[in-house]
């Protein structure tokens, strides 16, 4: 079962599932539109600030890439087997959960990079994990469901500042409790209630895309 799914996750990188894509990109673009302003005038001090900083871009930059090559939608040979509603569901939960799962670890690599030339802290790791759930989670969005693209447009900046605000406690062995504070408040008032959001449209999309109507429409 595992080998299928990479094998079937491995396939969304080809050629044509990339020209396939092409249309689904806004969330990517938007991302990346706002990459200036989340650097902003940053200076590294050193070698390891910069190599801790990518350790928190990339792998968000990846995730976002692979989400949009890998929709919530089977192929339409799948749809033309004899199938129910529900069958159609769990097979695409299971592609969906695995490429989470995939994303999680390659932002853990990110994770143990950034302590590897910082200093551990207990706060900061269990908010960098949080937001990587979210990064992990978060699909791409048509911007034609405005209510939905807006709210993945704001989520995804938060989670990325945020999780770059925790290198300012990894980067020295100061508490900073009041900046953990704020960051943890942040999650809970803002990027929390915008990801239960952002959920209910995911689980409409597994229902959607089990229709062999509009799935193919």
């Amino acid at each position: 079962m595992i080998r299928t799914l990479f094998n079937d996750y491995l396939l969304g990188w080809s050629f044509s599932s990339i020209k396939q894509s092409y249309n689904n990109g806004s969330s990517l673009v938007a991302f990346v539109a706002f990459l200036p302003a989340i650097l902003g005038d940053k200076s590294f001090n050193s070698l390891s600030d910069v190599i801790m900083y990518m350790a928190i871009l990339l792998p968000t930059l990846f995730s976002r890439i692979s989400i949009i090559l890998h929709p919530i939608r089977l192929g339409k040979m799948h749809y033309l087997i004899p199938q129910t509603m529900e069958d159609r569901k769990k097979q695409m939960k299971l592609a969906y959960y695995f490429q989470v799962v995939f994303h999680m670890i390659i932002f853990v690599i990110g994770i143990m990079i950034v302590f590897s030339l910082g200093h551990f802290n207990i706060l900061s790791l269990i908010h960098l994990i949080l937001n990587d759930i979210i990064l992990s989670s978060v699909i791409s969005v048509d911007d034609k469901n405005e209510s939905a693209f807006y709210c993945v447009l704001f989520l995804l900046p938060i989670c990325v500042i945020t999780s770059l605000s925790q290198l300012i406690v990894v980067s020295n062995d100061e508490e900073h409790f009041v900046l953990q504070i704020v960051l943890y408040v942040v999650f809970v008032l803002i990027q929390l209630p915008l990801f239960l959001k952002h959920r209910k449209y995911i689980l409409k999309q597994f229902q959607t895309a089990s229709r062999y109507e509009e799935a193919i429409g």
